[in-house]
C-alpha cells in the first residue's frame, strides 16, 4: 500500500499542491485495493504442492536412480549428467586397482580399519592444539563426474572430504599455504619489473589467463600449445614434494639477503596475513 502514498507524493510535487488534498482519495484506493485482495484469497488456491510427490515423477526418479549415477560435468557444473550405473563402478575399481586391475600408483592399500586411521588422526590434531570435540569421524570417498569435453570420454576422480576427519587441518592449511603463494607472488612480481624475468607461472583463474594474453609480449607469438599431465600431481614422490615446500615455506619468511623478515602468519576467520619480525 506504499506505493499509493508514494504515487500521491510524486504527483503531488509535480502540480506543487500539498500532499494533503490527495488523502481521501489516497484512503479511497487502498480501501478498493484491500477489498479486491481479501476477495481473491477466498477464491485462489495459493498452495504449493512440490511436483516431487507426484507418484508419477517418484517412479521416473527411482528408475533413474536405479540405474544411472547423476553427477555435474567437469568443467560445465550447471550441467548434469546420467552415467551408467555399471560403467561408473567399474571406473572407480580400475582407478583404485581393485580386481587384479593394475590402478593409479597414487593408491596405496592399508591394513588399518577406517576407525583405526580416524583414531590416528585424532592423535595427530591434538598433537598440534586442535579441538577433537566435534571432529567429523568420516574418511573421505571417491567419486568420478565425466570429462564431456574429451574425446573420447574420460573421468576425473576426486575425493570427497567435506566431512572428513582432517577437514580443520586441511582448513588451516589451505589458508596458510594460500597467503605464502601471495607473498611469493608480489616478490616474483618485484623481480619480473626489475630483470623480465618470471619466476611464477601460477593463475588463480581463467580470467588471468586472458590478461597475459592482452599482453604486448603476445603480440610477437605465433604459436601457442596447452598440454594436460594427467597424473602430474599424483605421481610426484611425498618427499621431494615435502623437502620443496619446505625451502619454498622458508623463502617466504627470509630476506634476500637471508635475514628472517616474518616472525610467523596469523590467521584469523576472514583474514590471514604475516607478522613482521620487529613488529
Amino acid at each position: 500500500m506504499d506505493s499509493c502514498e508514494e504515487y500521491a507524493r510524486r504527483w503531488a510535487k509535480k502540480e506543487d499542491v500539498q500532499l494533503d488534498t490527495l488523502s481521501e482519495w489516497i484512503k479511497s484506493i487502498r480501501g478498493l485495493l484491500l477489498s479486491r485482495i481479501n476477495r481473491l484469497k477466498s477464491t485462489v488456491n495459493t498452495r504449493f504442492v512440490s511436483i516431487f510427490k507426484d507418484p508419477d515423477v517418484i517412479t521416473e526418479l527411482t528408475y533413474l536412480q536405479e540405474h544411472y549415477v547423476i553427477t555435474p560435468a567437469d568443467k560445465a557444473s550447471n550441467n548434469y549428467t546420467f552415467t551408467c550405473k555399471k560403467y561408473y563402478f567399474d571406473s572407480l575399481v580400475k582407478e583404485l586397482g581393485l580386481n587384479s586391475t593394475p590402478g593409479n600408483p597414487t593408491y596405496t592399500p592399508t591394513n588399518l580399519s577406517a576407525s583405526e586411521i580416524i583414531d590416528n588422526h585424532k592423535s595427530a590434531l591434538a598433537s598440534f592444539g586442535f579441538d577433537t570435540t566435534n571432529l567429523d569421524l568420516d574418511l573421505p570417498y571417491l567419486y568420478c563426474i565425466p570429462k564431456m569435453h574429451k574425446n573420447p570420454y574420460k573421468q576425473r576422480f576426486i575425493a570427497g572430504s567435506s566431512k572428513c576427519s582432517t577437514k580443520s587441518v586441511s582448513i588451516l592449511l589451505t589458508k596458510v599455504l594460500s597467503e605464502i603463494k601471495s607473498g611469493l607472488q608480489k616478490y616474483c612480481s618485484t623481480v619480473y619489473s626489475r630483470s623480465g624475468i618470471n619466476q611464477m607461472w601460477i593463475l588463480k583463474n581463467s580470467k588471468e589467463l586472458l590478461e597475459h594474453l592482452k599482453s604486448t609480449h603476445f603480440s610477437r607469438v605465433h604459436s601457442i600449445k596447452a598440454f594436460d599431465f594427467s597424473t602430474l600431481y599424483t605421481t610426484i614422490p611425498h618427499s621431494k614434494l615435502k623437502e620443496r615446500l619446505a625451502k619454498i615455506i622458508s623463502n617466504a619468511f627470509t630476506s634476500k639477503n637471508g635475514n628472517r623478515k616474518y616472525k610467523f602468519i596469523v590467521v584469523n576467520y576472514d583474514k590471514t596475513y604475516f607478522v613482521k619480525e620487529k613488529s
